[in-house]
């Protein structure tokens, strides 16, 4: 028999088996579940080994070539098979709003979208912006989507049942904005289904834009730096083309330059003209043969040496000189007498300019020197002969004039003395002895001016004629005269003097300013007609003084007064009228002593007015 025990064991027993079977039912379940996850994150961490594998192997792809074509059709082919898409493109965006996709991979059933170029209605400004903030956009059921109707017929038309966009990103070109600007597109289509697009599907497009936009702007660089190294490959060239041409032209200019060096060096070896050169401090560069000629001093002498041709009491003149030349003063034709290596003393032509260097920058003179010694001896030869000439024409002249100049007035005192011989005891009438008296004093005094005139000239033209200034009373001076001049002329000329001005003292030879007042006052009495009137005009300035003798005569021609200081030259319409041709000349002379001048004016049959002006200092 079964005990109470007994029993109760027995009636547990099922009840056991059912926990047990229920715990391992449940361990199994969450045995299962655990499983579950491990193959799920096993595929989670598969799938991103494989997607970081795909973004790894386009990075490397990016950073082997710089083909943008090759890296983006890889791209676009790494993405159509990992996310086992219909279709996967690369779609840029052109400055004007439309665009085109320029990488496609498509499955062959469905139609290809490669090279055809889209209005900027597809793409409204909307999405533009959007994208251009780097948003992205993921379209599970383009039916069900709101779609714009544009979009809507543009994805129709190509079959497209769900689509994931992602931006592609550039740095802004322009300074002035931070924000990217929109490159273009990475889409993925789905054509044979809706499709619900993953997060990680949506990061990887991301990671995948982010190498495309690597891989563009490191072909853009390249584009860029090929670009530059063609630019700078062209100017190289360029400039290579420029040098050797630079070199022929300038290889040409130093044939040239060295041909007119020869040349020139040739030509000043050969002058026969001194030619030397200086540099700034004064040295001798060049000392051609002709400047060894010349001066006696060889090359090897004066070279690297100052110019030996200045001597000590020269060389301040020659200093000045050398100084004015260097500062860019060119000298022609200046006549020097220097002196040989020997002391001899030698007459030249000193001709010199600046030398300047290529810069314009003056670095030294040229001088060109021609010995003229020879010829001035020969010019004072011939200056003797024509001074021996016009002596001769002028002593014959000088004879012609005396044999009747001095004739007339001894003539008429030898006819005087005779009369006053023969009739001394007929005249009891003393004016008729008083007037042949006179008539013999008058010639006797024509004959003394007429000496002192030729004194006069001669003293002059020696350089013997002197000139004793001192302090005169001009205007009693004058008065004096005048009243001297008409106790001789008589009543035949009336004579007059004014005085202009305040009356000062001035500094003349009063025997020079005689001789003046005679000779022009005897000219103007001389050559008016009986009755006539001559005045002499005394006009004070405050360092000068004006004497204007004035007379209403026959007038002297115009031919004539080209020759007015030239000795015995009269004019042809006084050829009747007793007179010397040496009056203006010596009045010339005195007038020159006292550094005055004198200025005739005349005309013919009018009178003429004779105006010295002398210094009253």
């Amino acid at each position: 028999m079964l005990n109470i025990d007994t029993i109760s064991t027995l009636n547990l027993a099922p009840i056991f088996v059912c926990s047990i079977i229920i715990a391992l039912a449940v361990v199994y379940y969450l045995l299962c579940q655990e499983v579950t996850k491990r193959q799920q994150a096993e595929g989670i961490l598969r799938q991103q080994t494989e997607r970081e594998r795909l973004v790894n192997k386009i990075a490397q792809h990016i950073r082997k070539s710089l083909d943008l074509e090759e890296v983006l059709a890889t791209t676009v082919a790494g993405v159509q098979d990992f996310l086992q898409a219909d279709r996967v493109l690369i779609y840029q965006i052109w400055e004007d709003g439309t665009g085109s996709a320029i990488t496609e991979t498509v499955l062959p059933e469905y139609t290809k979208i490669l090279g055809d170029t889209f209005p900027e209605e597809v793409f409204p400004e909307e999405f533009h912006q959007a994208y251009s903030l780097g948003k992205t956009r993921a379209i599970t059921n383009v039916e069900q989507a709101d779609v714009e109707p544009c979009l809507a017929d543009f994805l129709k038309q190509f079959g497209v049942k769900a689509k994931l966009v992602v931006p592609i990103l550039q740095e802004n070109r322009e300074v002035d904005r931070q924000t990217p600007y929109l490159w273009g597109l990475l889409i993925a289509h789905q054509c044979s289904h809706p499709r619900n697009w993953e997060s990680w599907e949506v990061e990887l497009m991301k990671q995948l834009a982010t190498q495309v936009a690597i891989a563009i702007q490191q072909s853009e660089l390249y584009k860029q730096l090929q670009i530059f190294n063609a630019e700078l490959e062209l100017r190289v060239q360029q400039r290579t083309q420029e040098l050797a041409q630079a070199n022929t032209f300038l290889r040409a200019e130093i044939a040239e330059r060295q041909r007119t060096e020869a040349a020139l060096q040739a030509l000043i070896t050969a002058s026969p003209r001194a030619i030397f050169t200086l540099d700034l401090a004064g040295n001798v560069k060049i000392w051609n043969p002709a400047a060894e000629r010349m001066f006696g001093w060889t090359e090897a002498e004066v070279i690297d040496s100052p110019s030996p041709i200045f001597l000590d009491d020269q060389m301040e003149e020659y200093n000045t000189l050398q100084q004015s030349i260097l500062q860019g003063t060119t000298y022609s034709r200046v006549e020097l007498q220097r002196h040989k290596k020997d002391g001899t003393p030698i007459n030249i032509i000193f001709s010199a300019a600046p030398l300047s260097d290529t810069e314009n920058n003056i670095n030294g003179l040229v001088a060109v020197i021609a010995d003229i010694t020879e010829r001035k001896r020969l010019d004072e030869i011939r200056l003797a002969l024509e001074r021996e000439k016009e002596l001769s024409a002028l002593k014959t002249r000088f004879f012609s004039m005396a044999s009747h100049e001095f004739r007339t007035p001894l003539s008429t005192a030898l006819a005087a003395a005779q009369l006053l011989e023969d009739c001394r005891d007929e005249w009891d009438n003393s004016s008729k002895r008083l007037r042949n008296l006179q008539r013999i004093q008058g010639s006797v005094k024509n004959m003394v001016q007429m000496l002192d005139d030729i004194l006069t000239i001669n003293r002059a033209e020696a350089g013997k004629l002197e000139f004793n200034p001192k302090q005169l009373d001009l205007e009693s001076f004058c008065g004096s005269f005048i009243e001297e001049l008409r106790l001789s002329a008589g009543e035949i000329h009336k004579l007059t003097f004014t005085r202009q001005g305040k009356a000062v003292p001035g500094w003349v030879d009063e025997r020079l300013l005689r001789s003046i007042l005679a000779n022009l006052l005897s000219n103007a009495i001389k050559y008016s007609p009986d009755g006539g009137n001559v005045h002499l005009a005394l006009e004070f300035e405050p360092d000068k003084v004006i004497l204007q003798v004035q007379d209403w005569g026959i007038g002297i021609p115009p031919t004539t007064q080209k020759q007015l200081f030239e000795p015995f030259h009269r004019g042809k319409n006084v050829r009747s009228i007793s007179g010397t041709g040496l009056g203006l000349v010596v009045v010339k002379k005195c007038v020159d002593l006292h550094q005055g001048t004198i200025n005739i004016t005349s005309e013919v049959g009018v009178g003429t007015a004779c105006v010295v002006t002398l210094p009253l200092q």
